[in-house]
């Protein structure tokens, strides 16, 4: 999604194509209907599973022709990511239960290797050790690097708060717990 040069229009692609040898005229068809489409079938995938799996498995999105891409299938990803190319509407900065249950494996780890770690208080997570204390939230997936600026963390503590990409979080959490650890003292 991009924003035109001349105006906030937002301007995204999709590329539908047959993968019959000279299509069968799905693709065309599905064109002429694509938001509604969208609004109603893709949402619905989307928003629920036959399973409850937390990203994606074999009743909702996986299948044997996206095999390569398993680990990166996620629902909720894909649900706010149509949001906001639908009606402009990105996930709230503010939501510190949500966060909190992002954050609490990195706790865990960041507890492991000394850390004193606490979910109370007016940040999502606060980790304190050698006398420094970092205040720990996450951003969605779908925000840029600058939005973490706008991030009420920030707002309210400054440099002593730091943002962590949500979609990093939960696919690199050895990375994410490096990247705290060096803000501390040895």
């Amino acid at each position: 999604m991009l924003r035109t040069s001349d105006s906030s229009q937002l301007v995204g692609e999709i590329y539908l194509f047959d993968t019959l040898a000279g299509g069968a005229g799905y693709s065309s068809q599905i064109g002429e209907e694509l938001t509604e489409v969208l609004e109603k079938d893709v949402r619905g995938i989307l928003s629920t599973c036959p399973d409850v799996c937390e990203r994606s498995c074999y009743s909702c999105l996986r299948h044997y022709g996206n095999q390569f891409y398993h680990s990166e299938l996620d629902r909720t990803l894909g649900l706010a990511l149509l949001d906001y190319a639908l009606h402009d509407k990105l996930p709230a900065l503010n939501n510190i239960p949500r966060q909190r249950d992002g954050l609490r494996p990195l706790g865990r780890m960041l507890e492991l290797s000394g850390h004193l770690v606490s979910f109370s208080g007016d940040a999502p997570m606060s980790v304190s050790k050698g006398g420094i204390s970092l205040q720990v939230g996450s951003i969605h997936g779908l925000y840029s690097n600058k939005s973490k600026r706008e991030h009420p963390l920030v707002i309210t503590h400054g440099a002593s708060a730091e943002i962590i990409n949500e979609f990093l979080l939960s696919r690199n959490l050895p990375a994410v717990h490096r990247m705290i650890s060096e803000k501390f003292p040895c």
